[in-house]
This record gives structure tokens, sequence and C-alpha cells, in this order.
């Protein structure tokens, strides 16, 4: 058999795949559970709940406010609207990193609120079985669930339970400074 043949032969083979797979009945795949963004901050990455977002954005250019917020990063304007921009580390109690953060996580029940972090790593659907609640035992700062992606057990943030506690550590602050 010649080389001209062989390949000849891998042709039909082709072919006869394509018109199976039209022959084939459709099947759909099931809708996923939850649709997430992987990101990272720092050293450590994170999950955030694509239906709990209002967008994903650049990083704006941030005007700096003094504060005493440790939170706060800045402000910047969105669309018209003043945004306050948070960092991912020091809302969940860590430290910020040296460079200034890539992308900005606005929150859908708190869209003049967005929290600032470095990496859009990727997109990925997942299950009802892949997504585990900490329940009520385990408190930990805006988790409420880890994603299991491979071997790795993933944070889920919940970005208005995030701000909502910046705010509350803020509202403690200034009522402990003002008495």
């Amino acid at each position: 058999m010649n080389e001209l043949s062989r390949v000849g032969m891998g042709v039909e083979a082709l072919r006869a795949a394509f018109d199976a797979s039209f022959a084939a009945p459709y099947t759909e795949r099931p809708a996923p559970e939850r649709r997430l963004l992987h990101v990272r901050s720092g050293e450590r990455a994170f999950f955030l709940d694509v239906a709990k977002l209002a967008g994903i954005h650049a990083c704006p250019e941030l005007g700096v406010v003094p504060s005493r917020r440790e939170t706060l990063l800045g402000i910047a304007a969105h669309r018209g609207k003043l945004l306050c921009v948070l960092r991912l580390p020091a809302a969940l109690g860590g430290r910020a990193g040296l460079e200034p953060p890539r992308w900005i996580a606005i929150c859908r029940a708190r869209p003049e609120a967005a929290i600032a972090f470095d990496e859009l790593l990727a997109y990925r659907e997942v299950g009802k079985s892949d997504v585990v609640s900490l329940g009520n035992e385990i408190r930990v700062p805006g988790v409420r669930a880890l994603v299991l992606a491979g071997n790795l057990r993933v944070p889920l943030l919940d970005l208005g339970a995030l701000i909502a506690r910046s705010d509350d550590a803020e509202s403690t602050k200034a009522e402990g400074g003002s008495q």
C-alpha cells in the first residue's frame, strides 16, 4: 500500500465520522449550577460567583482619599458614578501586595462598591457537587463555601459580605474613636 492510498483511507474515515456526527441524536449538556470566575490576589486564589457580580473591569485610575479604613484602596469614576474600591487581601484580613491591582469586581448587591484583585485566571462552570458549603461552624469573613478544583479546595467569596464587613469595621472604629 502506498502513501497516497493510506492518506485517502484516512480522509474517508474522517468523512464517515463527520457524517455520523450529524446522524447521532443531539445530547444537551446539563446547565451548570454555578458560573464562576477564578481570580488571584497576592498569592491566594479565589472564585467569584458571576451571578453576584455587576461587572468585571480593568482597574480604573484611582483617587486616593485619606482614610483610617485599611481596606479602602481609593475611589474611581465608573460610568458617571463614584465607586468605592476596596483591596481584596485587606478585606479578608490579609496584607495587600506591592503591585497595584489590575482588575475590579463590582458587587451586584452593592453597585457603589468594588473589590480590586490582581489577576483574572479563568472562567469555570461547576455543578452542585463541586461547591461545598462551610456552614455556620467555620467562620471565615466573606467565604461561605469551597469550590473543589481538582485536588484543590478554593474559597468562593461573597463580595456583599466582604463589603458589609468592611463597612462594619469602619463603623466600629468610628464609634470607638468618637467616645
